[in-house]
């Protein structure tokens, strides 16, 4: 597909939403476009692991710009650690995309914590004039889960006659489990290898792609020096990573 925008939010159990907006280089000699496909729909065939950002494939990251926004948690967030669930609302508004009849749309995902699953999710026209998000007009989406790695993932397309898009997101998540009394909501499963918030890709100051992930990170904080092993660790580094 050819598109304006894909925007991916990273949903993190301390309420943060880590999100990347990837579009087009206007500039660009090779496409004024996104290239890019469904990871779902590539489960047994893509090769190219390294152009994954979120639930899609990008063929042309050298002729894109990304940009990333993190969200402190908000008053909409709320987490039951001894019950295993949290709630959770927030809102996309005014995201620019182009008049749907001119062939122009987009993409958004939502990626959940690893092992929670969704038991309730909304997705609304933030314009409707009901007051509660569950009354609103609904947004068509779709909802997956990976099965080799736990992780949830639902995705939209965005397209607009006036020009932009805007959503309110409002769901709730369980910690996953296989007891039957809990009813997660209906998604499709699939074994596609999907990758979680330590994998998702990072940027250089010249929006080069760059894949960052923990064992890196970890790599970089032990130094190969002369000594009785070889190298030295920076323990206070490692803690770090984990204690973010």
């Amino acid at each position: 597909m050819y598109l304006e925008i894909v925007k991916t939010d990273f949903l993190s159990l301390d309420g943060t939403i880590s999100s990347f907006t990837l579009t087009p280089q206007k500039d660009s000699v090779q496409s004024d476009k996104i290239r890019v496909d469904r990871v779902v729909e590539f489960e047994r065939t893509r090769v190219n692991r390294d152009k994954e950002l979120g639930g899609n494939i990008i063929y042309n990251f050298n002729d894109c710009t990304i940009s990333r926004t993190d969200t402190p948690p908000n008053r909409n967030f709320q987490i039951d650690d001894i019950n295993g669930l949290f709630s959770f609302e927030y809102n996309h508004m005014n995201i620019p995309l182009g008049p749907t009849n001119q062939g122009i749309g987009g993409r958004w995902n939502l990626i959940l914590p690893k092992g929670w699953r969704l038991t309730e999710l909304y997705i609304a026209d933030p314009y409707h004039r009901e007051e509660r998000v569950e009354y609103k007009r609904q947004f068509r989406h779709s909802v997956c889960w990976d099965i080799s790695n736990d992780i949830q993932l639902v995705e939209m397309e965005l397209r607009s006659r006036r020009g932009s898009f805007s959503f309110i997101v409002k769901g709730t998540a369980r910690k996953f489990t296989n007891q039957e009394e809990i009813s997660y909501i209906s998604s499709t499963d699939s074994d596609f290898g999907f990758k979680e918030l330590c994998d998702v890709p990072s940027f250089d100051i010249h929006g080069r792609f760059i894949r960052v992930n923990k064992l890196e990170k970890i790599l970089k904080c032990i130094e190969a020096k002369p000594g009785a092993f070889g190298f030295t660790i920076d323990l206070k580094e490692i803690v770090k990573l984990f204690t973010k």
